[in-house]
This record gives C-alpha cells, sequence and structure tokens, in this order.
C-alpha cells in the first residue's frame, strides 16, 4: 500500500467499485493519516478529499457509524476519530484479494458464483459489488425483504441511480427503513406483489439470478449468482417490468 502517492494516485490504486461506503471512508483517513493508528484525526479534515467523480456516490454520515461498528475508526470526540490496527488490516487485505478469488466460502466460473453455508459476509461483499457499479438503474426482485435488504443496496451506490424493489413480503422494520432512506436516496422505489416467489435483480440491463433472499443470502444454506447473457437479461428486464405494474404501494 503506497500511502506516498497523491490522494488521486492512491485511491484508483483501490478496487473501489467492490468497495462500501464505509471502505471507502477508512481509505480516506488511512491516506490522510499516512497509516498512523491511534492518532486523532478530524473528519472535516478528511472528507474534502470525498469527491463523488471518484468515489461513485455522496458522503453518508451511515458510513462513519458502520466504520465504528466493525472496529476500523474508533470516536474520539465530536467530529473527531482515530484509526484502529483492525481497519488499516482490512484496508490492506483489499489490495491483496482478487475480486474474483476462489476462497473458503466463495467460488465461481464464468457466470456462476457459489458461496457456501455461512458465508454471509461473502455474499454481502459480492452483491455490493454489483450494486455500486451501477450507473443508472437497479431492479430487484425479493420475496422477503428486511432493513438489511436495503442496507446491502444501497450501501455504497450513488444517490443518482433509480432504483426499484419489488417484493412479496416485508418484515415488521422494512417500510419505516425505506421511508427513512428515501431522505438520501431519493429514486429509491417500493412495491408490494404477494406472488413473488423468486429472487433476481437487473444493474444497468444486466441480470442476475440469485437463490435465497438478499437479507439473509448465505446465512443457513448455499448460495448461488448467476450472471445471465444479454438476451437472457432482456427477457428478465421485460418479466420485472411486467410485475411491476402489478405492485402495490405499503399500506
Amino acid at each position: 500500500m503506497n500511502l506516498s502517492s497523491n490522494q488521486r494516485a492512491f485511491l484508483k490504486s483501490l478496487p473501489l467499485r467492490r468497495m462500501s461506503g464505509q471502505e471507502k471512508l477508512l481509505a480516506l483517513v488511512v491516506h490522510t493519516l499516512n497509516g498512523k493508528i491511534e492518532q486523532p484525526i478530524k473528519l472535516s479534515d478528511v472528507l474534502p478529499g470525498w469527491r463523488k467523480a471518484a468515489l461513485g456516490s455522496k458522503y453518508s454520515s451511515m458510513f462513519f457509524l458502520r466504520a465504528q461498528e466493525k472496529d476500523w475508526l474508533n470516536p474520539a470526540g465530536h467530529g473527531v476519530c482515530e484509526l484502529t490496527s483492525k481497519g488499516l488490516a482490512h484496508l490492506e487485505s483489499l489490495l491483496k484479494a482478487p475480486e474474483a478469488a476462489q476462497t473458503k466460502f466463495h467460488q465461481s466460473a464464468g457466470r456462476l458464483s457459489i458461496i457456501e453455508r455461512k458465508g454471509t459476509f461473502t455474499a454481502d461483499k459480492l452483491l455490493t459489488q454489483r450494486f455500486t457499479s451501477a450507473k443508472k438503474e437497479i431492479l430487484v426482485a425479493d420475496s422477503y425483504v428486511s432493513r438489511d435488504t436495503l442496507q446491502v443496496i444501497l450501501d455504497g451506490t450513488s444517490d443518482s441511480v433509480i432504483i426499484k424493489v419489488l417484493y412479496g413480503n416485508e418484515a415488521p422494520e422494512f417500510v419505516a427503513a425505506a421511508s427513512k432512506w428515501r431522505s438520501e436516496f431519493s429514486k429509491l422505489e417500493t412495491l408490494r406483489y404477494k406472488h413473488l416467489h423468486d429472487r433476481f435483480f437487473i444493474i444497468d440491463g444486466k441480470g442476475y439470478i440469485l437463490g435465497p433472499s438478499i437479507k439473509d443470502a448465505a446465512m443457513n444454506h448455499p448460495a448461488l449468482l448467476m450472471e445471465l447473457a444479454g438476451e437472457e437479461s432482456n427477457l428478465l428486464l421485460n418479466f420485472f417490468k411486467g410485475l411491476w405494474k402489478l405492485g402495490k404501494s405499503a399500506p
């Protein structure tokens, strides 16, 4: 990890397309601190480096909270944080791990990815990589959604992207969470279609079939993620559009 390079070059060396919002914030803190742990720094000294054009989305205060939850950054006063050794190690691991690596929990061949049981972190990471790559539109059909579903979709995704989530059933907190996050993602829409059973999503016209629901992918069972070819994606897109017309707003 070359911390002596300028910030733009440093960020360019990172796998930004597959990084979450909290990972991007972590990267800025690491570069600003030159990798020094347990040294206080004001977020106001870090955030000028958050450029939407380079990082793909606007900054959200949720990124700092999630970085704290991961024990990557520790709060050290109002608007002040410290880099932890765990945070530095995590950023270094991102540089070492190739995107299509074969790991204990993840195998891939061609357009098929298999995530083993209990590989929830790996599943979330693979899904987040896809969603954060969106430039125009994300369409999701999922039989059962929760607050976690939205977190995986929205984490690191640009607020300029059109996001439509069609679901069959929802956890109690889902509707409230969707309403709350519309303050940051104004193009987020959710509809309910009670006959929905399968799970799939489409990103900028590229279709994917997902075995389990997004909220608990690979938690208790292995998960399959299949990327579709051009004609298959077009067929899935038209299928989604038809289902969307049948959807209803939450009461």
